[in-house]
Protein backbone atom coordinates (compact mmCIF):
# COMPACT_ATOMS: atom_id res chain seq x y z
CA UNK A 1 0.00 0.00 0.00
CA UNK A 2 2.75 2.67 0.51
CA UNK A 3 3.52 3.28 -2.83
CA UNK A 4 0.36 5.56 -3.27
CA UNK A 5 1.95 7.96 -0.30
CA UNK A 6 4.07 9.92 -2.90
CA UNK A 7 0.76 10.59 -5.00
CA UNK A 8 -0.76 11.82 -0.99
CA UNK A 9 2.80 13.61 -0.94
CA UNK A 10 2.59 15.26 -4.28
CA UNK A 11 -0.93 16.25 -4.19
CA UNK A 12 -0.11 17.90 -0.35
CA UNK A 13 2.72 19.60 -1.70
CA UNK A 14 0.26 21.27 -4.15
CA UNK A 15 -1.90 22.21 -1.90
CA UNK A 16 1.12 24.23 0.10
CA UNK A 17 0.53 21.28 2.85
CA UNK A 18 3.62 19.93 5.03
CA UNK A 19 2.07 17.13 5.59
CA UNK A 20 -0.95 15.33 6.87
CA UNK A 21 -2.93 13.58 9.50
CA UNK A 22 -5.35 10.93 8.07
CA UNK A 23 -7.76 9.43 10.69
CA UNK A 24 -10.78 7.61 8.24
CA UNK A 25 -10.30 3.65 8.78
CA UNK A 26 -10.55 3.04 5.15
CA UNK A 27 -7.49 5.77 4.34
CA UNK A 28 -5.29 4.41 7.28
CA UNK A 29 -6.06 1.10 4.88
CA UNK A 30 -5.34 2.64 1.46
CA UNK A 31 -2.31 4.37 2.57
CA UNK A 32 -0.77 1.92 4.83
CA UNK A 33 -2.24 -1.56 4.58
CA UNK A 34 -3.10 -1.66 7.98
CA UNK A 35 -6.23 -2.77 9.09
CA UNK A 36 -7.58 0.06 11.62
CA UNK A 37 -10.79 -0.78 13.27
CA UNK A 38 -13.75 1.35 12.70
CA UNK A 39 -14.30 1.34 16.45
CA UNK A 40 -11.13 2.56 17.89
CA UNK A 41 -9.09 5.59 16.73
CA UNK A 42 -6.22 5.16 14.58
CA UNK A 43 -4.38 8.00 12.62
CA UNK A 44 -1.87 7.86 10.11
CA UNK A 45 0.67 10.90 10.44
CA UNK A 46 2.75 11.66 6.84
CA UNK A 47 5.17 14.19 6.94
CA UNK A 48 9.26 15.12 5.57
CA UNK A 49 10.21 12.87 8.45
CA UNK A 50 8.40 9.97 7.30
CA UNK A 51 5.21 7.74 8.44
CA UNK A 52 3.97 7.10 11.29
CA UNK A 53 0.88 4.91 12.71
CA UNK A 54 -0.95 5.62 15.82
CA UNK A 55 -3.10 2.68 16.44
CA UNK A 56 -4.44 1.26 19.64
CA UNK A 57 -2.53 -1.99 20.49
CA UNK A 58 0.52 -3.26 22.50
CA UNK A 59 4.19 -3.64 21.53
CA UNK A 60 3.26 -5.53 18.46
CA UNK A 61 0.17 -4.28 16.47
CA UNK A 62 -1.79 -6.94 14.68
CA UNK A 63 -1.99 -6.98 11.49
CA UNK A 64 1.80 -5.42 11.43
CA UNK A 65 2.79 -2.91 9.45
CA UNK A 66 5.82 -2.45 6.99
CA UNK A 67 8.91 -1.44 8.34
CA UNK A 68 8.88 1.77 7.00
CA UNK A 69 5.94 3.13 9.02
CA UNK A 70 6.76 4.25 12.82
CA UNK A 71 4.42 3.16 15.17
CA UNK A 72 3.12 4.86 18.24
CA UNK A 73 0.76 2.36 19.79
CA UNK A 74 -1.72 3.29 22.84
CA UNK A 75 -3.27 1.49 25.48
CA UNK A 76 -7.02 2.49 26.93
CA UNK A 77 -6.79 -0.36 29.60
CA UNK A 78 -3.54 -2.50 31.30
CA UNK A 79 -4.43 -5.64 33.60
CA UNK A 80 -4.20 -3.81 36.90
CA UNK A 81 -5.93 0.00 36.12
CA UNK A 82 -8.00 1.59 33.74
CA UNK A 83 -6.89 4.11 31.56
CA UNK A 84 -7.92 7.48 29.57
CA UNK A 85 -8.24 5.91 25.83
CA UNK A 86 -8.62 9.52 24.29
CA UNK A 87 -5.75 10.98 26.26
CA UNK A 88 -4.21 7.95 25.18
CA UNK A 89 -4.93 8.33 21.93
CA UNK A 90 -4.13 12.09 21.85
CA UNK A 91 -0.50 11.73 23.80
CA UNK A 92 0.43 9.45 21.38
CA UNK A 93 -0.63 11.14 18.50
CA UNK A 94 1.34 14.43 19.21
CA UNK A 95 4.00 12.22 19.71
CA UNK A 96 3.68 10.91 16.09
CA UNK A 97 3.28 14.25 14.55
CA UNK A 98 6.41 15.27 16.14
CA UNK A 99 7.85 12.20 14.77
CA UNK A 100 7.54 13.07 11.32
CA UNK A 101 8.09 16.46 11.34
CA UNK A 102 5.05 18.47 10.96
CA UNK A 103 5.72 20.43 14.43
CA UNK A 104 4.74 24.27 13.31
CA UNK A 105 3.67 23.07 10.04
CA UNK A 106 0.44 23.53 7.91
CA UNK A 107 -1.22 19.79 8.32
CA UNK A 108 -3.82 18.41 6.31
CA UNK A 109 -7.17 16.75 8.30
CA UNK A 110 -10.06 15.19 7.40
CA UNK A 111 -12.14 17.76 9.20
CA UNK A 112 -15.43 16.01 8.39
CA UNK A 113 -13.88 12.79 10.68
CA UNK A 114 -11.42 13.75 12.91
CA UNK A 115 -12.68 14.92 16.82
CA UNK A 116 -12.78 18.23 17.86
CA UNK A 117 -10.88 17.17 20.73
CA UNK A 118 -7.86 15.67 18.35
CA UNK A 119 -8.60 18.82 16.06
CA UNK A 120 -7.95 20.99 19.13
CA UNK A 121 -4.82 18.97 20.61
CA UNK A 122 -3.06 19.20 16.55
CA UNK A 123 -4.14 23.07 16.69
CA UNK A 124 -1.53 23.39 19.65
CA UNK A 125 1.38 22.10 17.69
CA UNK A 126 0.43 23.13 13.90
CA UNK A 127 -1.97 24.36 12.09
CA UNK A 128 -4.28 21.49 10.78
CA UNK A 129 -6.42 22.51 7.68
CA UNK A 130 -9.30 20.95 5.59
CA UNK A 131 -7.94 18.19 3.78
CA UNK A 132 -11.65 18.17 1.24
CA UNK A 133 -12.24 15.37 -0.70
CA UNK A 134 -8.62 15.08 -2.03
CA UNK A 135 -8.01 11.88 -1.04
CA UNK A 136 -11.12 10.44 -2.52
CA UNK A 137 -10.34 12.18 -5.76
CA UNK A 138 -6.87 10.10 -5.34
CA UNK A 139 -9.00 7.09 -4.88
CA UNK A 140 -10.94 7.19 -8.42
CA UNK A 141 -8.27 5.74 -10.44
CA UNK A 142 -7.96 2.10 -8.88
CA UNK A 143 -4.51 0.38 -8.32
CA UNK A 144 -3.72 -2.99 -9.63
CA UNK A 145 -3.82 -4.51 -5.80
CA UNK A 146 -7.28 -2.91 -5.72
CA UNK A 147 -8.68 -4.05 -8.75
CA UNK A 148 -7.58 -7.30 -7.58
CA UNK A 149 -9.77 -7.39 -4.43
CA UNK A 150 -12.60 -5.66 -5.89
CA UNK A 151 -12.50 -8.48 -8.88
CA UNK A 152 -12.71 -11.23 -5.88
CA UNK A 153 -15.29 -9.40 -4.01
CA UNK A 154 -17.51 -9.63 -7.06
CA UNK A 155 -16.96 -12.88 -7.74
CA UNK A 156 -17.51 -13.93 -4.41
CA UNK A 157 -20.96 -12.10 -4.87
CA UNK A 158 -21.79 -14.33 -7.98
CA UNK A 159 -21.25 -17.49 -5.78
CA UNK A 160 -24.26 -15.59 -3.43
CA UNK A 161 -26.16 -15.59 -6.30
CA UNK A 162 -25.95 -19.18 -7.09
CA UNK A 163 -26.61 -19.63 -3.59
CA UNK A 164 -29.84 -17.73 -3.87
CA UNK A 165 -31.38 -19.57 -6.71
CA UNK A 166 -31.19 -22.57 -4.90
CA UNK A 167 -33.36 -20.98 -2.12
CA UNK A 168 -36.11 -18.97 -3.73
CA UNK A 169 -38.99 -21.29 -3.63
CA UNK A 170 -42.46 -21.05 -2.32
CA UNK A 171 -42.91 -21.28 1.28
CA UNK A 172 -39.16 -20.53 2.24
CA UNK A 173 -38.64 -16.85 3.40
CA UNK A 174 -36.36 -13.74 2.99
CA UNK A 175 -34.48 -14.59 5.97
CA UNK A 176 -33.99 -18.10 4.63
CA UNK A 177 -33.24 -17.26 1.33
CA UNK A 178 -30.54 -13.96 2.91
CA UNK A 179 -29.39 -16.97 5.46
CA UNK A 180 -27.81 -19.36 2.23
CA UNK A 181 -26.57 -16.23 0.90
CA UNK A 182 -24.54 -15.25 3.78
CA UNK A 183 -23.01 -18.65 4.80
CA UNK A 184 -22.38 -18.80 0.99
CA UNK A 185 -20.24 -15.92 0.94
CA UNK A 186 -19.04 -16.23 4.11
CA UNK A 187 -17.11 -19.77 3.26
CA UNK A 188 -15.52 -18.25 0.01
CA UNK A 189 -14.65 -15.30 1.81
CA UNK A 190 -13.03 -17.25 4.65
CA UNK A 191 -13.39 -14.96 7.13
CA UNK A 192 -16.20 -13.07 9.59
CA UNK A 193 -18.01 -9.96 7.53
CA UNK A 194 -21.19 -8.24 7.51
CA UNK A 195 -23.83 -9.10 4.77
CA UNK A 196 -24.81 -6.08 3.43
CA UNK A 197 -28.09 -6.23 0.74
CA UNK A 198 -31.01 -5.17 -0.64
CA UNK A 199 -33.41 -8.53 0.08
CA UNK A 200 -37.08 -8.01 -0.72
CA UNK A 201 -40.10 -9.99 -2.57
CA UNK A 202 -43.19 -9.26 -3.43
CA UNK A 203 -44.92 -6.40 -3.10
CA UNK A 204 -41.73 -5.41 -1.44
CA UNK A 205 -39.91 -5.29 -4.72
CA UNK A 206 -41.76 -1.91 -5.41
CA UNK A 207 -40.19 0.04 -2.57
CA UNK A 208 -36.62 -0.79 -4.21
CA UNK A 209 -34.86 -2.34 -1.54
CA UNK A 210 -34.60 -3.03 2.37
CA UNK A 211 -33.11 -5.73 4.69
CA UNK A 212 -34.84 -9.37 4.53
CA UNK A 213 -38.08 -10.17 6.66
CA UNK A 214 -40.07 -13.58 7.64
CA UNK A 215 -42.02 -12.66 4.87
CA UNK A 216 -42.69 -16.51 2.71
CA UNK A 217 -42.32 -16.40 -0.55
CA UNK A 218 -45.21 -17.51 -2.95
CA UNK A 219 -45.07 -18.27 -7.17
CA UNK A 220 -44.97 -15.76 -9.08
CA UNK A 221 -43.08 -13.28 -6.87
CA UNK A 222 -40.51 -10.77 -7.83
CA UNK A 223 -37.32 -10.99 -5.90
CA UNK A 224 -34.43 -8.16 -5.83
CA UNK A 225 -31.35 -9.53 -4.28
CA UNK A 226 -28.92 -6.37 -4.77
CA UNK A 227 -25.15 -7.85 -3.07
CA UNK A 228 -22.46 -5.20 -1.75
CA UNK A 229 -20.65 -6.29 1.30
CA UNK A 230 -17.11 -5.26 2.09
CA UNK A 231 -14.92 -7.88 1.65
CA UNK A 232 -11.22 -7.26 2.35
CA UNK A 233 -12.27 -3.62 2.75
CA UNK A 234 -13.55 -3.43 -0.82
CA UNK A 235 -16.52 -4.47 -2.47
CA UNK A 236 -18.28 -5.60 -5.62
CA UNK A 237 -22.08 -4.51 -5.80
CA UNK A 238 -24.27 -6.60 -8.01
CA UNK A 239 -28.01 -6.71 -8.18
CA UNK A 240 -29.97 -9.68 -9.83
CA UNK A 241 -33.83 -10.16 -10.09
CA UNK A 242 -35.16 -13.02 -9.26
CA UNK A 243 -38.44 -15.25 -10.15
CA UNK A 244 -40.50 -17.94 -7.90
CA UNK A 245 -41.40 -20.30 -10.60
CA UNK A 246 -42.06 -19.44 -14.67
CA UNK A 247 -41.87 -15.53 -15.77
CA UNK A 248 -44.71 -13.98 -16.66
CA UNK A 249 -44.69 -11.93 -20.02
CA UNK A 250 -44.79 -9.12 -18.33
CA UNK A 251 -42.58 -10.03 -16.13
CA UNK A 252 -39.98 -10.72 -19.16
CA UNK A 253 -40.69 -8.00 -21.18
CA UNK A 254 -39.90 -5.46 -18.24
CA UNK A 255 -36.86 -7.06 -17.09
CA UNK A 256 -35.75 -7.38 -21.06
CA UNK A 257 -36.11 -3.62 -20.75
CA UNK A 258 -33.24 -3.25 -17.97
CA UNK A 259 -31.28 -5.42 -20.09
CA UNK A 260 -31.45 -3.32 -22.96
CA UNK A 261 -30.51 -0.30 -21.13
CA UNK A 262 -27.44 -1.98 -19.32
CA UNK A 263 -26.32 -3.21 -22.85
CA UNK A 264 -26.80 0.30 -24.19
CA UNK A 265 -24.74 2.24 -20.78
CA UNK A 266 -22.07 -0.92 -21.22
CA UNK A 267 -21.57 0.04 -24.69
CA UNK A 268 -21.28 3.87 -24.24
CA UNK A 269 -18.71 3.69 -21.38
CA UNK A 270 -15.15 5.09 -22.10
CA UNK A 271 -12.41 7.22 -21.32
CA UNK A 272 -13.75 10.94 -21.26
CA UNK A 273 -17.58 10.46 -21.34
CA UNK A 274 -19.05 12.26 -18.66
CA UNK A 275 -20.97 10.36 -15.96
CA UNK A 276 -24.00 12.59 -16.27
CA UNK A 277 -23.84 11.17 -20.19
CA UNK A 278 -23.94 7.77 -19.30
CA UNK A 279 -26.60 8.03 -17.21
CA UNK A 280 -27.99 9.91 -20.16
CA UNK A 281 -28.10 6.65 -21.77
CA UNK A 282 -29.31 4.35 -19.35
CA UNK A 283 -31.64 6.66 -18.39
CA UNK A 284 -32.84 7.51 -21.88
CA UNK A 285 -33.11 4.10 -22.64
CA UNK A 286 -35.62 2.96 -19.57
CA UNK A 287 -37.39 6.63 -20.96
CA UNK A 288 -38.08 4.95 -24.59
CA UNK A 289 -39.57 1.99 -23.34
CA UNK A 290 -41.91 3.74 -21.47
CA UNK A 291 -41.31 3.31 -18.49
CA UNK A 292 -39.46 6.73 -17.17
CA UNK A 293 -41.45 7.20 -14.64
CA UNK A 294 -40.49 4.33 -12.79
CA UNK A 295 -36.65 4.67 -12.69
CA UNK A 296 -36.49 7.13 -9.24
CA UNK A 297 -32.81 6.35 -8.69
CA UNK A 298 -29.19 6.88 -9.82
CA UNK A 299 -28.00 5.03 -13.04
CA UNK A 300 -25.14 3.77 -11.03
CA UNK A 301 -22.25 5.09 -9.26
CA UNK A 302 -18.19 4.17 -8.26
CA UNK A 303 -17.66 1.45 -6.11
CA UNK A 304 -14.38 0.90 -4.14
CA UNK A 305 -13.61 1.28 -0.45
CA UNK A 306 -16.93 3.19 -0.39
CA UNK A 307 -20.61 2.77 -0.56
CA UNK A 308 -21.49 4.81 -2.97
CA UNK A 309 -18.44 6.99 -4.02
CA UNK A 310 -17.52 8.70 -7.23
CA UNK A 311 -18.37 9.47 -10.24
CA UNK A 312 -22.03 9.15 -9.55
CA UNK A 313 -24.12 8.31 -12.70
CA UNK A 314 -26.47 11.54 -11.82
CA UNK A 315 -27.97 14.08 -14.60
CA UNK A 316 -25.79 16.78 -12.17
CA UNK A 317 -22.28 15.03 -11.55
CA UNK A 318 -20.10 16.38 -15.18
CA UNK A 319 -17.26 13.98 -14.05
CA UNK A 320 -14.85 12.62 -16.82
CA UNK A 321 -14.72 8.38 -16.71
CA UNK A 322 -10.85 7.76 -16.30
CA UNK A 323 -9.34 4.31 -17.05
CA UNK A 324 -8.92 2.10 -13.85
CA UNK A 325 -12.25 3.65 -12.38
CA UNK A 326 -14.53 0.89 -11.12
CA UNK A 327 -18.29 1.53 -11.97
CA UNK A 328 -21.51 -0.04 -11.58
CA UNK A 329 -24.63 0.64 -13.67
CA UNK A 330 -28.34 -0.36 -12.53
CA UNK A 331 -31.49 0.57 -14.08
CA UNK A 332 -34.41 -0.67 -12.13
CA UNK A 333 -37.92 -0.54 -12.73
CA UNK A 334 -40.66 -0.22 -9.98
CA UNK A 335 -44.46 0.02 -10.87
CA UNK A 336 -46.87 0.00 -8.08
CA UNK A 337 -49.17 -3.02 -8.42
CA UNK A 338 -46.34 -5.13 -10.67
CA UNK A 339 -43.66 -5.37 -8.44
CA UNK A 340 -40.48 -3.71 -9.02
CA UNK A 341 -36.81 -5.07 -10.65
CA UNK A 342 -32.93 -3.94 -10.86
CA UNK A 343 -30.63 -5.03 -12.58
CA UNK A 344 -27.26 -4.13 -11.90
CA UNK A 345 -23.06 -5.09 -13.22
CA UNK A 346 -19.85 -3.72 -12.45
CA UNK A 347 -17.58 -2.16 -14.95
CA UNK A 348 -13.75 -1.85 -15.16
CA UNK A 349 -13.13 1.13 -17.67
CA UNK A 350 -10.86 0.16 -19.97
CA UNK A 351 -8.53 2.35 -22.20
CA UNK A 352 -10.85 1.57 -25.18
CA UNK A 353 -14.39 0.72 -23.63
CA UNK A 354 -15.25 -1.18 -20.22
CA UNK A 355 -14.88 -4.74 -18.91
CA UNK A 356 -17.66 -6.55 -17.11
CA UNK A 357 -16.84 -7.86 -13.73
CA UNK A 358 -19.51 -10.30 -12.46
CA UNK A 359 -20.52 -13.13 -15.19
CA UNK A 360 -23.72 -14.64 -12.85
CA UNK A 361 -25.99 -14.08 -15.91
CA UNK A 362 -27.91 -11.20 -17.11
CA UNK A 363 -31.27 -12.21 -17.55
CA UNK A 364 -34.20 -12.61 -14.86
CA UNK A 365 -33.35 -15.68 -13.23
CA UNK A 366 -36.47 -18.21 -12.60
CA UNK A 367 -36.18 -19.84 -9.98
CA UNK A 368 -38.68 -23.42 -10.51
Amino acid sequence: MTPRLPRLLELLEAAGLTGAVISRPEHVFYLSGYSASRHDQTFLTVGPGGTALVARGGQALQPPVTTDIAVFPYEFYRPTELRDAAAAAEQALLLATDAVGLRGCRVGVEDTHLSARMFRALAQTCEPVPLGGEIERLRRQKDDDEIALIRRAVAINDRGFEAARRAIRPGATELDVWAAVYREILLAHGAAYTLEADCVSGPRTERIGGPPTDRKLEPGDLFILDLFPFLGWYKGDVTRSFVVGRASPRQRAMHAVLEDALAQGAAAIKPGLRACDLDAVVRGAIRAAGSGDYFPHHSGHGIGLGHPEPPYIIPADPTLLQPRMVITLEPGIYVPGSGGMRLEQNYLVTEDGAEPLSTFPLALVECE
